[in-house]
């Protein structure tokens, strides 16, 4: 019985030794770790099995040496576009390939006794470039397939205000292009072309404009005409004012509206824009005039008191909204006219303007001799004008409100006489 336990207990150190020895093994292979690639993977036709990890990146760079010589392919739509990869600085990262690779191969000697090898593995190579050079080289690409949002605005048409709601428009998300061309060149599907639905893809997003109006405009408060030559030259100008909204209290400053110096060639555009402005806002109880230069004569666009000119460099005009409710300028154009109106959210009181001539001065006669002209024969060379004042006032319903008094210079009549006989002249 004694020889039966002994046996029994050499039996049991003997187990234990080779627990602890295969123990010992697998610890031993669990710390090793892979250096040679024993499963079947591929990357196209490159086979990789036995390969270090070293050897591995080095075949891939090999393999993949002329892939910057290649293309990327578009197709929008039914059109057609290549981008070299060249362009982006494409190319395929043999470093990030391996580490993609890593994630599958045994980490250690003591994995491996678990692995297949003949199971295979197909891999596609990590491709990077550069996005931002992406971006710029897309941009003509995609550029002719986007459409510009047209903002929301309103027009009068025959006396009714017309109101249009903004318009969306298309734009290229290349946020969103650099990912689906990463996801693309990173698939078993680089070799094809990358194809881009207009209509469907997350490529082409909506694009639109920040809400113009807070206000809805309803109702027309004044209006006033002024003719033009040529309606085309102010176009540009006109369409810029065209839409502008002063808010209660703000001011209607042209200065702040229009680039003066664009006017350098002449004042006339300009002055006959500022009186349409004018005209169009005086009209409106509780517009309060800051800043307004008449003419020292009349002019031939506008009734006389009723012209606003910039003269000179220090010259504006300048007035307050002091309605209580927003105004938006809205101008209608034809050939030779421009119908300057203010619109509002809700009636405000208006009416119109009357002009009264007062104090007629005579204009002064200036004679000069002309050695040409028979003796006491008088030529009238210019009628002059009379200078006058003239009383400006706003009629609103039963109300008349006194504005403002101008005055205009008399231009002199000119008169050329011959030299009357007793008369000498000196030259």
């Amino acid at each position: 019985m004694k020889k039966l336990n002994i046996r029994y207990f050499w039996f049991c150190i003997i187990i234990f030794q080779i627990i602890i020895g295969v123990g010992t093994g697998f610890l031993v292979l669990s710390a090793v770790e892979t250096e040679t690639i024993i499963n079947n993977i591929s990357i196209d036709n490159l086979n990789l099995k036995g390969l270090t990890l070293a050897e591995a990146e080095e075949a891939i760079n090999d393999y993949y040496s002329s892939f910057p010589d290649s293309n990327l392919t578009f197709h929008i739509g039914e059109n057609s576009f290549t981008i070299p990869y060249s362009d982006i600085e494409a190319r395929v990262d043999a470093e990030k390939t391996i580490e993609a690779i890593k994630s599958i191969i045994p980490e250690n000697g003591f994995n491996q006794l678990f692995v297949s090898p003949d199971k295979e593995y197909i891999f596609n190579p990590v491709i990077t470039f550069n996005a931002e050079k992406l971006k710029k080289v897309c941009r003509p690409v995609f550029s002719p397939f986007e459409i510009e949002p047209a903002a929301e605005r309103y027009d009068v048409e025959d006396g009714v205000i017309i109101y249009t709601p903004q318009k969306l428009g298309i734009k290229t998300d290349y946020e969103m292009l650099i990912k689906e061309i990463e996801k693309h060149l990173n698939s078993s599907l680089r070799h094809e072309s990358l194809k881009i639905d207009i209509n469907s893809s997350s490529i082409f997003v909506e694009n639109y404009i920040d809400k113009k109006y807070e206000d809805k405009f309803s109702v027309i408060v004044s209006k006033a005409e002024i003719p033009f030559p040529d309606i085309t030259e102010v176009q540009e100008f006109l369409n810029s004012l065209h839409g502008v909204v002063f808010k209660n209290n703000e001011e209607i400053n042209l200065r702040n509206l229009l680039d003066f110096s664009q006017f350098s060639n002449g004042k006339d555009i300009l002055n006959r824009i500022a009186s349409g402005l004018y005209q169009s806002a005086l009209k409106i109880e509780g517009i309060e005039v800051l800043e307004r230069n008449p003419s020292r004569h009349p002019v031939s666009f506008t009734e006389i008191g009723l012209e606003a000119v910039i003269e000179n460099d220090d010259h504006n005009l300048i007035m307050v909204n002091k309605t209580s409710s927003p105004l938006m300028l809205l101008i209608e154009h034809n050939e030779n006219t421009a119908t300057f109106y203010m619109v509002s959210d809700k009636t405000l009181r208006s009416g119109i303007l009357i002009v009264q001539k007062e104090e007629e001065i005579p204009p002064p006669i200036i004679t000069s001799v002309n050695e040409k002209l028979s003796p006491n024969k008088n030529i009238v060379v210019s009628e002059g004008n009379p200078g006058f004042t003239v009383s400006v006032s706003l009629i609103i319903e039963n109300d008349r409100i006194e504005l403002y008094r101008d005055q205009y210079a008399p231009v002199n009549k000119v008169i050329e006489t011959g030299k009357s006989p007793g008369v000498s002249v000196y030259k």
